[in-house]
This record gives C-alpha cells, structure tokens and sequence, in this order.
C-alpha cells in the first residue's frame, strides 16, 4: 500500500522479508515470498523476488514450492523477459511433475494464466499426463480440482477413444458442489466433443447427466444462473443433442432481476416445440400482462416469433395476441404491431382480424418502430380496410418530423392506397400532397429519389390529369 507513496524508503524492508524467507518457519517463508512477489516495483524487490524463488523451488516443503509456483506467474506480468531468461518456465514445467498434487495444480494455474497472457507462449499435455491429472482429482480440494480441470483444455486428443476415456472420468464431477468445478467440467466435455463423431450416441447418458447438472445450477444465485443460461444458449444453438432439458426449468420467479428474466426468455424461446406450446404459450401470456414494461415486450415478441418460427401452433399465438390487444394496453399495442407486421409478412392471407384489431387501436401508438409497422400494415391491407385514406391521412400531418423510415414506408403506403382504389378523391388528394412535399420540401436523398420515381410512374398513366 505504502510502496508508491515512498518507493525509496520501501526498499529498507527486504532485509527484513529475506530474513523472514530464510527461516526456519514454512508461514513466514510463504508470506515473505508472496509479499515480495506482489510488490509491483523497484528493480530491487524484483531482483531479490528472482533470487528467492530459486531458492523456493528446491524447498523440501510443498507449500512452500506451491508460492514459488504463483510468484513466477506474478513475475511474468511485470518482468515477462525475466521470466524466460531466469527460465522459470521450464521450472513450472518440471513442477507439473512434482509428487504433490498442491505443487501440480498450483503450476497448472501459473501456466495457464502465462499462457493467456502470452501470444508466443501455449500449455500442452499429453494423454497420460492427462490421465494422471485426473487420477489425483479426488485428492484435491474443489479449488485446485477447478485449475486441473480447466488446464485440461490442453490436451488435443490423438484419437477419439482418448476423448472419450478422457470425458468417463471427468463425467462424475458434473454432480460436484462446486460450480466452478462443474462448469469447467462441462467446458472440456463439450471441447472434446470436437474429436467424437456422436457423443450422445457413443455415451447415451451423457444428455442427461448434463442435464441434471444444469439444473442443479439452477438454484445457485443469479450471478452464476445467468453464467450458466449464457452457455446453455449456446449450446442450444450449436449442440442441442447434448442436453435434454424441460422448458419449466427456465419459468421466471417474481423475484428474477430483470436480466435472468431475459435470459430465461431467450431460452424458453429456444426450447419451444409442439409437444410443450401450450405451456409455453401460457407462461409467456402471463409475462405479457407483467408490470414490467420490458418484460410485457419481450415476451410478446416471443410469441410473434414462435408463430413465424413454428406454423403449426401460428393460430394459437395469434389468438394470444389478440386477446392482449383487447387490454388496450399501449406498451401491448406498439409491441403487438411489430411482431404483427412479421407474422402478417409469413402469413399473407391469414389473420385479418388482427389488422381490424390494431388499426381500431392506432391512437395507442406513438413509438417510431410500432407506427412504421402499422403503416406498412395500412398500405398492405388498404383494400380491406374501410377507413385506411383516414388513417394514412392523420400520419401525414407529422410527415415533415417523422424519422426517414417512417417517412417512407408512408410514401409506400400511400401509393399502395392510392393504386388499390384510384377512384377515390381522397386517395388521390393524399398522394398529390404528399409527392408535392416529398419532391419539394424533403433533404432526403432517398426519400426525394422515391418521389419522383413515384410521380414519373403516375405520370405514365395518361387517364390521371393531375399528375
């Protein structure tokens, strides 16, 4: 602490911590070198810290050989040119080898911090050291277990039944109390799995050991819950055979903060199926009536993208919101129009009573993305819709402030209006106004482009006398 306020004054106190490593005491030799292996300057602390753990890692006692170990892992990220030079790497080496598995899983720690730090520098292990790694795991505590394990990453098998022996003897510590343990357990069974052709095949009760794993996860705290929600999507996206996994495991509690509460969403959505819809479809209606407004959206778009994603149940999740839309709720209503515009895009000639529904609730919608989508809707489905020229009319009037998408996917829609009825005076009036304004009011290049590639196409029609 007191090091970068006096650095001169502080190398008065090495006589003291050499003293102390020189003693007969292993506590006053472990404390004295980690103290002055943690000091980040001068030189001298440096020099002396070099010279101890020389003298450290001939210790007869483990603990002793265990610091020394971590002292040169500190050394590197100050001195990392010393460390080759002293070649305390090759000490770490040779230390992978000690009779103390303390010492082993202390030197597998400092390698593969060094190795992380270090573009130049990678951790190997061969197949029987791998092997004897592994047999001293049960004489580990949980910590020193989590180092060996994760060292494992090192270990590229030749064969594919090295992989699998190497996945047998790990497999049982998916069921350890420790989290750390059991997540770096699953990270080297899912990096072997790259030298298996069909895991879940060659070891069928693999899913389910996993499985089971992650739902004793589960009752952890939030912290690691979402750690493992992260992983768990990702293997869902790349190797949904390894886990087998009941949806209601992922059912938000009250008392989720907001970001499990996301994260379970992303899951539930990627766990849904036919066989669990109904459930799924249930749970997600009862997030939509939440007091949370990111939660009401989020589990609305769910249900827009599992009508799209899944067109078996697409009447079941249309039916959901339209009975949301009934709320008249406007966080409901603006979420409700964007996944309506999606869903409208899959299925072009279903649906109708969702238009009627959202357009009797346009006053409602006031967000950029949710009046967008419904324009688009206007424009799609203006022969269906009576009063279509008046809605498109009462957009028009912020024409001039709207956002560049906004503005047009109103043109679009006005156009598709006009076209679908061009006997209707005020369709036309409407399109009139708004290309006069476009091709002459408007800085948008885009925008202004659209115009008059719109005024030239109405032009053409010679029947039209006003264009």
């Amino acid at each position: 602490i007191y090091i970068p306020y006096k650095p001169v004054e502080s190398i008065d106190v090495i006589p003291v911590l050499k003293d102390d490593f020189y003693s007969n005491s292993t506590k006053l030799k472990v404390l004295s070198l980690r103290t002055i292996s943690s000091i980040p300057a001068p030189i001298e602390f440096i020099d002396n810290t070099i010279f101890m753990i020389h003298d450290a890692l001939e210790d007869d006692d483990p603990f002793v050989r265990k610091t020394a170990a971590y002292a040169i892992a500190k050394l590197f990220e100050k001195q990392p040119k010393r460390v080759q030079k002293e070649r305390f790497l090759d000490s770490l080496n040779n230390l992978l080898h000690d009779e103390s598995i303390v010492v082993v899983s202390a030197a597998l720690s400092s390698l593969y911090d060094i190795t992380e730090k270090s573009q130049s520098l990678k951790l190997k292990i061969d197949y029987q050291h791998a092997l004897s790694l592994i047999s001293h795991l049960d004489a580990c505590n949980e910590w020193r277990q989590s180092y060996i394990i994760t060292s494992l990453l090192s270990f590229a098998p030749q064969h594919e039944e090295e992989a699998l022996t190497i996945i047998e003897k790990i497999m049982p510590y998916l069921q350890h109390s420790n989290s750390s343990v059991v997540l770096n357990t699953l990270k080297i069974i899912i990096y072997l799995n790259n030298y298996v052709g069909s895991l879940e095949d060659v070891i069928p009760v693999l899913p389910q050991r996993i499985s089971s794993a992650i739902s004793s996860l589960m009752s952890k705290p939030s912290e690691i819950q979402f750690l493992v929600m992260r992983n768990v999507i990702l293997l869902l996206l790349s190797k949904s055979k390894l886990i087998n996994l009941d949806v209601s495991m992922f059912f938000c509690q009250f008392n989720d903060p907001i970001y499990i509460k996301d994260t379970k969403l992303e899951i539930i959505f990627l766990l849904a199926n036919e066989s669990n819809m109904k459930t799924v479809l249930r749970e997600l209606e009862e997030y939509a009536l939440d007091i949370d407004q990111q939660m009401v959206r989020k589990s609305i778009r769910a249900i827009g993208n599992l009508a799209i994603k899944i067109e078996s149940t697409a009447n079941e999740c249309v039916d959901i919101l339209f009975n949301l839309l009934e709320n008249q709720i406007s966080d409901v209503v603006q979420e409700t129009s964007i996944v309506a515009k999606d869903i409208l895009r899959k299925y072009p000639t279903q649906f109708g009573f969702l238009v009627d529904e959202l357009t009797q609730s346009a006053e409602l919608i006031d967000e950029d993305d949710s009046k967008c989508s419904l324009i688009w809707i206007v424009g799609q489905y203006c022969d269906t819709i009576d009063n279509s020229t008046d809605l498109l009319s009462g957009w028009f009037k912020d024409y001039n402030n709207d956002p560049s998408e906004i503005q047009l996917t109103l043109l679009t829609a006005v156009m598709k209006n006009y076209l679908r009825d061009q006997s209707n005076k005020s369709a036309e009036n409407l399109i009139i106004d708004l290309l006069k304004i476009t091709t002459q009011e408007i800085d948008d290049p885009d925008l202004r482009d659209r115009g008059f590639f719109y005024w030239r196409l109405l032009s053409s029609q010679t029947t039209i006398s006003n264009f």
